[in-house]
């Protein structure tokens, strides 16, 4: 790869997309190494193991790197060396993409569907874990595939609008699909009642809280913020 200048891609943790080409290698390699282990262990005596995949391993990865694939009709090791390569899509889309496919316009603020555990770490969804990021975020850059046509990418800024900061999150990097976000109307944004957070949050900006009437002269013990909870 140094060899032919070819970028190294950082993988993102959370995202399918780019953990797809890593887990598909790892399946062909397992499908290619282990029939021959098993082949080999039939043969040897009971409780040993084969250590073959280890010396054959690069051999394997030359025999990969120079066989054509489908989607690109060429082998990995020549395409290194041309600098654009076109590739045939997977599977047939079921919407249009491409410049047929409807875009959201640039600077629109959104939130982006979350990925199982990206929200406060791991890799599996928690029942109190929400479907769409808290933060909001404007897009910043667009990317249409002409030819052959592909699904348009959404990039949004490195920070989140300053109103949803403070928020719990993490500012992706990763590009979305169109599925993948859903529009906030800034303006038209709607907050709990002040009489809703007065009631269930006895805490002000700057963290005073704030008691009934009937508590205003007495001094604040543990007790007394429990029946202040409890009362409402």
């Amino acid at each position: 790869m140094q060899r032919y200048n070819v970028s190294i891609w950082v993988v993102d943790l959370y995202s399918f997309e780019s953990l797809a080409f890593v887990k598909a290698l790892k399946r062909r390699l397992a499908q290619i190494i282990y029939k021959i282990q098993y082949a080999i262990e039939s043969k040897l005596p009971a409780g040993e193991r084969s250590t073959l995949w280890n010396m054959i391993l690069e051999v394997i990865f030359d025999n990969m790197n120079n066989s054509p694939t489908r989607l690109i009709r060429m082998s990995p090791s020549h395409a290194m060396t041309l600098e654009k390569v076109i590739s045939k899509p997977s599977i047939k889309p079921k919407r249009p993409i491409g410049e047929d496919e409807e875009q959201i316009p640039k600077d629109t603020t959104v939130r982006y569907l979350l990925k199982p555990g990206e929200l406060e770490g791991g890799h599996t969804r928690r029942a109190t874990d929400p479907y769409w990021s808290l933060r909001v975020y404007r897009i910043k850059k667009i990317i249409v595939g002409k030819k052959p046509p592909q699904l348009v990418l959404y990039y949004l800024e490195k920070e989140a609008v300053e109103s949803t900061r403070h928020l719990m999150g993490r500012n992706p990097r990763r590009p979305f699909k169109i599925e993948e976000l859903q529009i906030v109307d800034m303006k038209n944004l709607e907050y709990p009642p002040d009489e809703f957070i007065q009631k269930y949050h006895y805490q002000t900006v700057n963290h005073v809280i704030s008691k009934p009437e009937h508590f205003r002269n007495t001094p604040l013990s543990i007790g007394t913020v429990l029946e202040i909870a409890v009362l409402g």
